[in-house]
């Protein structure tokens, strides 16, 4: 049999600054089982390796077991962006992503913090996570002026693998108070009926 699915209306797209191998793999875990529209891996100026212009067919392969365990029947699109921030604000343009947020530690400039009803907003929004070491000031800086609004999860400074993740139980809390399953999708599966449900942090 062939089950047909509702395209999600919330489209939340996490960013994450290149890391290693095994954060990595957390992290598109994590935005698959939340229900993140598109992963975009890009290289950060405090990355410790260099970003591959080809997708892996392993993390492809990631994303699929994922979903199949969550039974998640989207998966988000996954992009590398080797050149770095610039070229993420360059398909940010392109996109016509209307929310932006860049996640930064506390004490920036008119800082927001980042909530469920953040990510909760009609259209494409878009969350910038750096990555170990956090941004540099001209990322940044690049970014505020490109329309990204700083945004914070607390006073805390956390370390890897907690920002892109929360961004993830966010996204798949919005998703949950947006209603967002419908009826009727594009995208087809064979085989086994998924069933919806609601994340909640237990899944940490």
């Amino acid at each position: 049999d062939e089950w047909t699915y509702p395209e999600p209306e919330l489209k939340v797209i996490l960013a994450a600054g290149w890391t290693k191998a095994a954060r990595r793999g957390w992290i598109l875990e994590k935005a698959v089982e939340f229900e993140a529209s598109g992963i975009w891996l890009w290289q950060a100026e405090r990355s410790q390796f260099p970003v591959p212009s080809d997708i892996k067919e392993s993390w492809q392969g990631q994303l699929a077991a994922g979903a199949k365990q969550c039974r998640n029947p989207w998966l988000p699109e996954l992009r590398t962006m080797p050149g770095g921030v610039d070229e993420l604000i360059a398909l940010a343009e392109e996109l016509g992503c209307e929310h932006r947020h860049v996640l930064v530690e506390s004490g920036h400039k008119s800082v927001m913090s980042l909530t469920p009803d953040t990510l909760g907003q009609p259209g494409r929004t878009l969350c910038v996570v750096g990555p170990e070491g956090g941004f540099t000031a001209q990322e940044v800086e690049k970014l505020t002026r490109a329309g990204f609004l700083p945004a914070t999860l607390g006073e805390r400074v956390l370390r890897g693998r907690p920002p892109p993740c929360c961004v993830s139980a966010f996204i798949g809390g919005s998703a949950s108070l947006a209603g967002s399953r419908q009826e009727d999708r594009g995208r087809k599966l064979s085989g086994e009926s998924f069933l919806p449900r609601t994340p909640t942090f237990k899944d940490f």
